[in-house]
């Protein structure tokens, strides 16, 4: 008893000492214990621990910075951003916080904000020369931009007096080589390059810049010994060893790549990782067979390979899912299947089950994947896999809302995850958010390391903005990197076609044929086409097809092409002579006949066209393109019942085609059926929610013939990612929708680009005139109704009742009314 009263009463003295530590020193305790810990490398526990510091003591600038320090070190710059922002917040004239925030709003392309801090810096610090080194780089960029040589060259020179100062000035080195580079300067810029990477070994822009300056240079083997030192260095990071075997790739060294796969598979290692690259790469390189081979042959070693016994469940899941890709689609599933039946959950169970989701989805099961990434959800709400699936399922049913909660919770998890940016851009595109879709985009390139497939879907949307010069720039820097990739390098022949640049587009179309693959030579092709229309070349590029077809005469398809660029520049008799020759040539060939009978209704010979295109599909039930031409001759007539029939037999032999379904709902449209032709876009919408046509054509039918709320809000939702757009039909849909809600300023700044685009469509002229209508434009308005009625008096096609529509509205405004109320 006396021992248990000494106890108690040494509880109560501590428990008093502990009442007596202010807020303050708990707070420097918890900080002093994260320091201790992110020392060790226990990063997770240690930012734990930080955040108790800020629950107790939200102004402690030195746990502030070393959580943003340690956010930087673990690749989260927006986090550390935000974390800096908190700082200078609390501390406005604190230094370093305000030139990190300079230095990072730079790295993530915002030069107003990185302009904003620098400025801020300096102005209490006028001598930091980091600060300084991002005022050159600010200023150097906007040189750049504003074609100012004086101004570029005082911003070379006070980033080199900057570097002699201090060799470390990153920022700084980047202005000189860049100016380097853009004056070709290789040598030089190379020689700047290997002095940054004494003082920044680890530095992966200059490791770029190196392999982009060697591969200027040709120094191939220089190029390699730096790839190879890349993913040794950076081997935690999966972009360094894909950046080699992608160079591997593209100089035909498969078995250089392989080699290197295998040799990076540690004797004794118990990391699965390292085979599981291998193994990804055989599947790439000799397919997913060749995959299952290797794999199963590594299985069957006794004694199993260290990696692959201490990962058995890893390796057999990986297992299934090669059976499942090769066509062994049952045998995978069970075997998956037996992986996750009643195991319990943990982080490797979850991944499996997410595999199995992805094998449900692929066989139609998509109510049983969602189940299975639920459960995952439900174990491990973080889990990054499973928070993409859930993510894309959303987008895809216009939960955009929910959907980039959800990827922002992974992002969180996985902040450089290209994939998931790639996921928000979706997300932001279909919310008509251009700005979010570009960083997101943006920022997935930069996560990626520049890999070929995020940087031509940013660059096709620099494109799809007319900004070709940027869409030029990240494609060349991803080419540094990635030199013999075909798609960077259509796609620049695509920029350079776009800006109308021939000396550069020869280039490279040159380069493509220079890697002389059958691939690169069917993209040259096409942008040398491309080329001589551009000019106005149509000789030539008749010429030039003609070529390609007599070097290739077992080719139909370059045949075709010439015949189409004789219709393109206006040659109906050679066309016409050319597929009729082509047909007695190969009388047999379904195609070759298709494409006279094509002709021949091009050239007004309409009946012999319709003749031939019913002996083809009586012959081949399943041509759906001579269907699709026999459904719009009739139309074109006008001979609804002969459609009608035609549409019956064409969908009979063809049930799954999305072009016939699309031409029964115009069918349905035109004979007044609307709710037939919603229901059939509707069921093409939830196929494929990313089709932008699908998207736009059943946005139009909902807004312009239903009036009840539920209906403009599902067509508001399915449009808003038309509100930038510069196609009319799209700006004319997202207009009309804007007008049906009351937002007729939105809905004029759509419809005139719209009215201008489209001028021969009665309804597009007929939503202007309701536009101006609404905001007291009677003159505007009327001139817009006659414009439609005149439309309608010649003949153009227009959806039923628009007469009607047109007779109310001329008529609430005699009977002067001032608004016409908007439909809903």
């Amino acid at each position: 008893m006396r021992s248990l009263k000494l106890t108690a009463s040494a509880l109560v003295i501590a428990l008093a000492v502990a009442g007596c530590e202010s807020s303050e020193e708990r707070a420097q305790k918890h900080f002093e214990t994260a320091v201790e810990l992110i020392q060790k490398g226990d990063i997770d526990r240690g930012l734990v621990e930080l955040r108790n510091v800020f629950d107790l003591n939200g102004t402690h600038r030195e746990a502030r910075i070393l959580y943003a320090e340690t956010q930087i070190s673990q690749g989260n710059l927006r986090g550390a951003y935000g974390q800096y922002l908190r700082l200078v917040e609390q501390y406005p004239d604190d230094l370093q916080g305000n030139r990190a925030l300079a230095e990072l709003a730079f790295r993530g392309g915002d030069p107003d904000a990185a302009r904003t801090y620098a400025d801020k810096t300096l102005s209490f610090a006028p001598d930091d020369l980091q600060a300084r080194a991002v005022d050159a780089a600010l200023d150097f960029r906007a040189a750049e931009i504003a074609k100012d040589p004086q101004a570029r060259a005082e911003a070379v020179k006070a980033a080199t007096e900057l570097l002699q100062t201090d060799s470390t000035l990153d920022f700084a080195r980047q202005v000189v080589i860049a100016d380097m580079v853009s004056n070709r300067k290789f040598k030089e810029a190379l020689v700047e390059i290997n002095n940054g990477l004494k003082v920044m070994p680890d530095s992966k822009e200059l490791r770029n810049l190196r392999v982009g300056i060697l591969n200027e240079l040709g120094d191939k083997a220089g190029m390699e010994a730096e790839l190879r030192e890349m993913a040794t260095r950076f081997s935690d990071e999966e972009w360094s060893t894909q950046l080699l075997v992608r160079w591997y790739i593209s100089e035909g060294r498969l078995k250089d790549a392989e080699e290197w796969l295998r040799q990076s598979i540690p004797a004794n290692g118990t990391e699965a990782k390292p085979r599981l690259d291998l193994l990804r790469f055989i599947a790439q390189t000799r397919g997913e067979p060749g995959a299952l081979e290797d794999l199963e042959a590594t299985l069957a070693q006794n004694p199993q390979p260290s990696d692959v016994a201490a990962n058995l469940a890893e390796f057999k899941a990986l297992h299934a899912g090669l059976l499942f890709n090769t066509g062994k689609r049952d045998e995978g599933m069970k075997e998956l299947e037996v992986l996750v039946t009643g195991a319990e959950p943990s982080e490797d169970v979850d991944r499996y089950k997410v595999g199995l989701a992805k094998m449900r989805i692929s066989t139609g099961n998509g109510v049983g994947a969602r189940q299975l990434v639920e459960e995952v959800l439900e174990h491990d709400p973080n889990q990054i896999s499973a928070l993409k699936l859930k993510g894309e399922w959303l987008i895809e049913d216009d939960k955009t809302g929910d959907a980039i909660v959800s990827l922002r919770a992974a992002l969180g998890e996985a902040p450089e995850d290209s994939e998931i940016m790639t996921l928000l851009a979706a997300a932001h595109e279909r919310e008509g958010d251009s700005k979010l879709m570009r960083e997101m985009l943006s920022r997935a390139v930069e996560a990626s390391n520049k890999a070929p497939t995020e940087s031509a879907r940013y660059a096709r949307m620099l494109i799809k903005e007319g900004e070709y010069p940027a869409a030029e720039s990240v494609l060349i820097e991803a080419l540094r990197l990635n030199n013999n990739d075909t798609t960077l390098l259509g796609t620049l022949g695509q920029v350079h076609l776009a800006m109308k640049d021939v000396p550069r587009t020869e280039q490279d179309i040159a380069r493509l044929r220079e890697l002389n693959t059958p691939d690169t030579i069917a993209v040259a092709d096409e942008l040398q086409a491309r080329l001589y229309a551009v000019q106005d070349k149509p000789e030539e590029m008749t010429a030039f097809l003609e070529e390609r077809a007599a070097a290739n005469t077992d080719n139909l398809g370059a045949k075709f092409a010439v015949i189409r660029a004789l219709l393109m520049s206006g040659e109906m008799d050679q066309a016409l002579a050319r597929a009729a020759e082509l047909e007695a040539q190969n009388p047999k060939n379904l195609g070759a006949r298709f494409i006279h009978a094509t002709v021949l209704n091009r050239v007004g010979q309409t009946e012999e066209a319709r003749k031939r295109l019913q002996e083809l599909v009586v012959e081949e039930p399943r041509l759906e393109g001579a269907w699709a031409a026999l459904i719009e001759m009739s139309m074109r007539d006008n001979d609804l019942e002969a459609t009608k029939t035609l549409l019956d037999d064409a969908q009979a032999a063809l049930p799954e085609s999305n072009s016939l379904k699309w031409a029964r709902a115009s069918f349905m449209e035109r004979t007044g059926d609307i709710d037939g032709a919603i229901a059939i876009f509707e069921d093409l919408y939830a196929e494929d929610s990313n089709n932008m046509v699908v998207a736009n054509n059943l946005a139009s039918l909902i807004s312009a013939n239903k009036t009840d709320a539920p209906s403009l809000d599902r067509a508001y939702t399915i449009a808003r990612r038309l509100r930038e757009s510069e196609v009319p039909p799209f700006q004319d849909t997202y207009g009309w929708i804007a007008y049906q809600r009351g937002d007729y300023a939105d809905a004029i700044s759509h419809l005139e680009p719209a009215s201008r685009g489209l001028p021969n469509d009665p309804a597009v002229q007929f939503h202007l005139g309701q536009a101006y209508a609404a905001t007291s434009r009677k003159e505007d308005a009327r001139a817009q109704f006659k414009k439609a009625r005149d439309l309608l008096a010649a003949g153009a096609p227009a959806s039923p009742g628009l007469t009607a529509q047109i007779d109310a509205a001329e008529t609430a405004m005699d009977t002067a009314e001032t608004t016409v109320p908007a439909q809903n």
